[in-house]
C-alpha cells in the first residue's frame, strides 16, 4: 500500500521543501520507491531533484489541465528510487480556474494522483505551498500522513497550530478518512539553548508527544551548504548530525506507517 505524505505549514521558511526532498532521499536509500510531487509554484523541489540539464516537457500543469497523463509527467530524479512530478510557475494561473469548481477539481486531483501511484510507489511526498489554497487542500484530502515542519524558537503561534490541527481533524472526519496521522517535525533545534528546550517543552505540554516526532532536526549550516550544491545533506555530508537526523526520521516514519 502506498503512503501519501503531505508536508505542509502555512508559514514560509519552515523547511517544507528540505523535509520533502531529504526525507524522500532517505526513504529511497532504504530501498523504498518514492514520488515527490512539487505543488509549490516556487518549484524548489523540482530544481533540487531534477538532474542538471533536464528540461521536462510535461509537469503538474499538463496533468491538471488534462493535456497529459501521469506517466508522461513523472521523471526520474538524481537520487536512486526517487521520481519527481515537477512544477512550473504557470500553475499559479491555473489555480484561479480550478478553484471556481473547487470540490470537483480537488476530487479530480486526488483521483489522478491516487490512480497512478498505487502499486508503483511505497511513498508519495506532496510538497505544499505556504498557504491553505487549492494545492494544499488537495494534498490534505489525499494524504495518509501530514507532516508540519515547525521551526524551533521561531515565535510560532500555538493557537495557529491548534487551528491547523482542527482543520486536519475536520478533513479527516468529513472528506478523507484515510488521513491517519498528523505529526509536527521540530526543525532548526539547538538543544544547547534555553529557547530550544522551552519550545520543545511547550509543544509537548500543549499537544502531547503523540503529535510530535521524537526525531528533531538540528540547526546546522550543513543544510545551507547542501542547498548551495543543489543536493541533500545525505549526499553532501552523509556523516553529519543533520544527515543522521533525517535517517532517523525515515526510520520513525517506517515504524509509524508499517507498525
Amino acid at each position: 500500500m502506498t503512503t501519501i505524505i503531505a508536508c505542509s505549514n502555512n508559514k514560509g521558511g519552515s523547511g517544507k521543501t528540505c523535509c520533502s526532498v531529504t526525507l524522500a532521499h532517505a526513504l529511497g536509500n532504504r530501498g523504498k520507491k518514492v514520488l515527490v510531487c512539487d505543488l509549490d509554484t516556487q518549484c524548489n523541489s523540482t530544481s533540487l531533484l531534477l538532474r542538471q540539464g533536464d528540461n521536462p516537457r510535461n509537469s503538474l500543469y499538463e496533468l491538471l489541465s488534462s493535456e497529459a497523463d501521469a506517466p508522461s509527467c513523472i521523471y526520474a530524479s538524481k537520487y536512486e528510487n526517487v521520481d519527481v512530478l515537477p512544477n512550473v510557475e504557470e500553475v499559479a494561473a491555473l489555480e484561479f480556474s480550478l478553484i471556481k469548481d473547487a470540490e470537483r477539481n480537488l476530487t479530480l486531483f486526488r483521483d489522478k494522483i491516487s490512480s497512478y501511484i498505487e502499486n508503483k510507489y511505497d511513498f508519495v511526498m506532496l510538497d505544499c505551498p505556504p498557504n491553505l489554497g487549492f494545492w494544499t487542500m488537495g494534498a490534505l484530502i489525499t494524504a495518509n500522513l501530514v507532516i508540519s515542519p515547525t521551526v524551533s524558537g521561531s515565535g510560532f503561534s500555538l493557537d495557529g497550530l491548534l487551528r491547523t490541527i482542527k482543520l486536519i481533524q475536520d478533513i479527516q472526519q468529513q472528506t478523507n478518512p484515510s488521513l491517519r496521522f498528523f505529526r509536527l517535525l521540530i526543525n532548526n533545534v539547538d538543544k544547547r539553548t534555553t529557547m530550544g528546550k522551552v519550545t520543545l517543552a511547550q509543544l509537548v505540554d500543549k499537544l502531547g508527544q503523540d503529535m510530535i516526532f521524537a526525531t528533531t532536526i538540528p540547526a546546522s549550516s550543513q543544510f545551507q551548504q547542501a542547498e548551495h550544491l543543489r543536493e541533500t545533506v545525505l549526499r553532501s555530508n552523509s556523516k553529519s548530525p543533520a544527515a543522521k537526523a533525517y535517517r532517523a526520521l525515515a526510520q520513525e516514519i517506517l515504524e509509524l506507517v508499517e507498525g
